[in-house]
């Protein structure tokens, strides 16, 4: 009898969020091993390889690999992650790890929680795709990969990144499809599949403030820290660094399907600001804008380990999430830094931090052009370069090498909309639909 394809996703998909593997950054967050040992479980089939690794048996990761025919031939690497981020479940009007199925106000049942479309539904649906292979016998004449990894969400330092260091071989692919697929874009008429052939760098900073403590209960005339930084925290948020397009640009507009007119608009680097500045947030804004500029993003500010209402700070940090274009170096970030702060600022912090550069890799769209656009009525993909980068790691830069629309064909919002932005994600098996939100 043949397995509901659809309702092993689902059901895969509910327990994957129920597990509450939530990554915070720190070392002894996550348990993605709860997530590993259900996957392991489910894609454990005769026949199928399984090798599993970790730096602690709280974070583990597995690799399971259906042989080919070929030990030449190129192999494929299907790698989701096990990981998700910390939610404030008062901003839900939902169980954020309930997991449950909600009849959504247009009539479709949707999947909601933390991590239903970053990114446990493409990690369960592909795993859901690997074992239905094995189930049949099949064998590739490259190998075929599936990777369940560890710490996505804060660096990889303890998943991808760990088991690259110590473990490269079992992971080592000639291709590698991952987060974003599904996503087409363009006139129902006229489909553009978006290729990522790059990924802006990532550049985040830790600024430390300093000022002089004090008692709360003199706050006049006070060299307060927290109040320095709360200028700074400003400054950044207001500043606009100019426009820079890069070579994929004017290929990525021209995918968009949008009128000649708005086109010139976007291709105009004088003019691009004051389009975005009247462009809807939901028509995306973020997303248009972050794929032509340096940005900067802070998220999180700390005053000690034990900071007191009654005690004035002498020292704030604060984690700036700063996403460079190419060009950028560690260089023209800090000098965006001083830009943005000005000089009566600029003496009163030191930053620490440096991470990845923008990478990019040109020959997708030659090699996945035909096939894609065959199996999904496109026109030929559009390389594009998204703002976002897959490893956020220190000592590696990201290769882009995902491509999209490569997971599932139903149509999902444009790639003017960045997947993290959208508020449903569709993913297709075996001709029938399951919708995950949150």
């Amino acid at each position: 009898m043949a397995r509901d394809l659809t309702g092993d996703t689902v059901e895969l998909l509910q327990t994957l969020i129920r597990n509450q593997c939530v990554n915070d950054g720190h070392g002894d967050s996550g348990n993605e091993t709860r997530n590993a040992d259900v996957l392991q479980a489910y894609v454990q089939r005769p026949g199928v390889e399984i090798e599993r690794f970790g730096p602690t048996p709280e974070r583990q990761s597995f690799v399971a690999r259906i042989p080919g025919t070929d030990p030449t031939a190129p192999s494929l690497c299907l790698m989701g992650h096990t990981d998700v981020v910390p939610v404030n479940p008062a901003g839900w009007r939902e169980d954020p790890f309930g997991g449950e199925i909600i009849r959504s106000a247009d009539g479709h049942d949707e999947v909601w929680g933390r991590g239903a479309v970053d990114m446990l539904n493409l990690t369960s649906s592909m795993a859901v795709v690997f074992r239905s292979l094995a189930d049949r016998g099949f064998r590739p004449t490259g190998d075929l990969l599936y990777f369940a990894v560890a710490d996505e969400e804060a660096g990889s330092k303890y998943g991808a990144r760990w088991v690259a260091d110590h473990h490269p071989d079992a992971i080592r692919c000639s291709y590698l499809l991952t987060e974003s697929g599904g996503l087409h874009s363009g006139p129902e008429q006229n489909r553009t599949i978006s290729v990522s052939v790059g990924e802006k760098g990532v550049a985040w900073r830790r600024l430390r403030i300093t000022g002089t403590p004090g008692h709360g209960s003199m706050p006049f005339g006070a060299d307060n820290a927290l109040v320095t930084a709360a200028k700074i925290v400003t400054r950044l948020a207001d500043y606009r660094p100019p426009p820079r397009f890069h070579e994929l640009w004017r290929g990525q507009v021209a995918s968009l399907g949008i009128p000649e007119e708005v086109q010139a608009l976007l291709l105009d680097e004088s003019r691009i600001d004051e389009v975005l500045d009247a462009l809807p947030k939901d028509k995306g804004k973020g997303f248009l804008h972050a794929c032509t500029h340096t940005t900067f993003s802070p998220n999180v500010a700390q005053t000690g380990e034990r900071p007191k209402t009654n005690v004035i700070p002498d020292a704030v940090e604060l984690d700036v999430d700063i996403r460079t274009m190419p060009g950028d170096s560690t260089e023209e970030v800090t000098a965006h830094l001083r830009a943005a702060l000005g000089r009566s600022c600029s003496s009163r912090w030191t930053w620490r931090w440096s991470w990845t550069t923008p990478r990019r890799s040109a020959g997708w769209t030659r090699r996945c052009g035909t096939p894609c656009s065959e199996r999904w009525r496109c026109r030929s993909p559009a390389p594009a370069s998204i703002p976002s980068s897959r490893w956020d790691s220190p000592t590696r830069g990201s290769s882009g090498s995902s491509v999209r629309s490569a997971t599932a064909p139903g149509c999902s919002p444009p790639s003017s909309i960045p997947a993290s932005s959208a508020c449903a994600s569709t993913a297709t098996t075996n001709g029938s639909t399951s919708r995950a939100s949150g």
